[in-house]
């Protein structure tokens, strides 16, 4: 594995236009503390032209205003990752074999809605086709989030997750609505439940983020999820 120390990456933009009929496969890589800057995975508009990042550590780096869009990260560990700016946002991005562990910043994980019609369908249906074949997504059991919100197709049982901070709310639970009715005035759990009610996805993980100022907030509105019968007892 090739070890990168100490480099800033500025502006680097994986993109993929219409010539390239498959992506770049970038592999057995560690990163260890570095900082990259406005950078830019798998920007494509077919899923033929996802990059593929396998065999990656991030360990103890820095991202300043990056996204990472239609990557396909494969046996990959981030440990320790300061965000700043704003999120880092993880648009399409599908998982296998991903561990986050130790102090993450705000991370964000989602469809990309700037993708309309057919090539919303195209990433749709390659994104559920990737996920038949994958044991685990990603494991986030270890991580000390400052922020995770998960809002994509990764199913929930692909998730390895702390069950004590990091719950499964399944559809049909949520549209009961007794979730309404629980007093979670001190948390964003309603705000996160409707979002989900508007997606398509069968379940949801939320985090109860173990850095942030409100965890103690956030974990107690977990409990009450849980012990009204809105989140899986697990």
């Amino acid at each position: 594995m090739k070890l990168v120390r100490d480099q800033e990456f500025q502006g680097y933009h994986d993109d993929a236009d219409r010539r390239i009929i498959r992506g770049r496969v970038f592999s057995h890589l560690e990163f260890e503390h570095c900082l990259f800057v406005g950078c830019f995975l798998s920007v494509c508009k077919y899923p033929r032209q996802r990059s593929i990042w396998r065999h990656i550590r991030w360990i103890d780096c820095q991202a300043h205003a990056c996204t990472v869009y239609a990557a396909i990260l494969d046996e990959v560990e981030v440990r320790h990752l300061k965000v700043t700016y704003s999120p880092l946002f993880m648009r399409d991005t599908v998982f296998r074999h991903v561990t986050f562990t130790g102090k993450i910043g705000r991370i964000v994980i989602l469809r990309d809605h700037n993708r309309t019609g057919r090539q919303r369908r195209r990433f749709d249906r390659a994104i559920q086709t990737f996920y038949q074949s994958v044991d685990w997504a990603i494991d986030i059991s270890q991580a000390e989030f400052f922020e995770c919100d998960i809002r994509s197709s990764i199913p929930a049982h692909l998730i390895r997750r702390d069950p004590e901070t990091q719950v499964v709310i399944k559809r049909e639970k949520a549209l009961l609505g007794a979730w309404k009715d629980i007093d979670l005035s001190a948390t964003f759990w309603p705000l996160v439940i409707e979002m989900f009610l508007e997606s398509q996805a069968p379940d949801v993980v939320l985090v109860a983020p173990k850095a942030n100022a409100d965890f103690r907030k956030l974990l107690k509105g977990l409990q009450l999820l849980r012990e009204a019968g809105v989140a899986e007892p697990d």
